[in-house]
């Protein structure tokens, strides 16, 4: 029989799910299946749900599948891209359900699989109650038809796990700066920042046809995104208009606010906007909505001093000017 033993999995913080099969030769006859979850947790905290799958009939599991169901804002760690094995996740109506497709399970073999999860970040007044949240497996056919009696446990909250006010939450007004703002930095690590910033949220988007992740960070209300790259902090995107440079640029400031704080700027046309940047503010760049905007990468001096700031982001990158025609400054 599949060993479960939870002090195995506790703060194993597993890459990406795993998949094993091992000969499985005592217990009663028929499919069975164990569910294995960790000890209490800490709010914004990362661990392994453990499921196994026993074959204890008289022939072959043809096209079984296991789905994990985890209910409330429990959030299941993605594997990376093209991880063998690696099960779908999908997310609605208040759960998670992360499915493996598991084809053939022999007579006699079992089939371990392991999901890394974490806990949302902490809520206001979370010290005053220590929250669960359900999980359950079950053993699934092609069709959908249950095939071993389904299992049920709960995640729970540590008691007393209170949230922490990290170097985020007390980050004041720093302004966004060539290599990062506040604590959030360009080049450290994902872990890091999560332990810079307790309340840092997983998220995921889509840029020009790519899929992207990274973590979603509130700097003393302020909040920003830190697209990650592996688990590099590779570029730092305002999403707050409270974000600003030193010199108090930011989303909603004039193209004329730019041009008064740090005099010729320089454009390029990419990701569905035009992006701004001075050599006078290196490792910043700002982004105008595409209206209005036509030839302006030649000629960024022909744009209104009127039109509006519509994102920022920090890079850190020395970036040269484009050439411009001859005669134009």
């Amino acid at each position: 029989m599949v060993a479960l033993a939870l002090a195995a999995c506790r703060g194993d913080r597993t890459e990406a799910p795993e998949v094993q099969t091992v000969v499985d030769t005592t217990g009663a006859p028929g499919a069975v299946v164990t569910l294995a979850v960790p000890e209490p947790m800490g709010w914004n905290q990362e661990d392994t749900v453990v499921v196994a799958l026993a074959n204890r009939t008289a022939a072959a599991i043809e096209g079984a599948r296991i789905q994990l169901v985890m209910r409330g804002a429990l959030a299941a760690v993605a594997a990376p891209a093209g991880t063998p094995g690696a099960p779908a996740i999908d997310t609605a109506g208040g759960q998670t359900r992360v499915t493996w497709e598991l084809g053939t399970v022999a007579q006699g073999s079992a089939v371990e699989v392991r999901q890394a999860v974490r806990t949302p970040p902490a809520p206001a007044g979370a010290a005053a109650t220590a929250p669960v949240f359900p999980v359950s497996v079950a053993l699934l056919s092609r069709a959908g038809a249950p095939l071993a009696a389904p299992r049920q446990d709960t995640i729970r909250i540590r008691p007393g796990s209170e949230r922490t006010a990290g170097g985020c939450a007390t980050s004041g007004t720093a302004p966004a700066q060539r290599y990062g703002i506040g604590p959030v930095r360009l080049g450290m690590a994902g872990a890091a920042l999560r332990a810079a910033c307790p309340e840092a949220r997983d998220t995921a988007w889509q840029a020009e046809g790519t899929a992207e992740k990274g973590l979603l960070v509130s700097l003393a209300g302020r909040t920003v995104v830190a697209q990650l790259a592996g688990d590099s902090v590779v570029r730092i995107v305002a999403v707050s208009p409270e974000v600003r440079t030193a010199a108090g640029v930011g989303i909603g400031s004039t193209l004329g606010d730019l041009r008064s704080r740090y005099g010729r700027l320089c454009a390029l046309q990419g990701e569905g906007r035009l992006a701004l940047w001075s050599p006078n503010v290196p490792g910043v760049s700002f982004g105008l909505a595409p209206a209005d905007t036509a030839g302006a990468v030649a000629q960024p001096d022909s744009l209104r001093d009127e039109l509006q700031v519509a994102s920022l982001w920090i890079h850190g990158k020395d970036t040269p000017c484009p050439a411009r025609p001859e005669g134009t400054r």
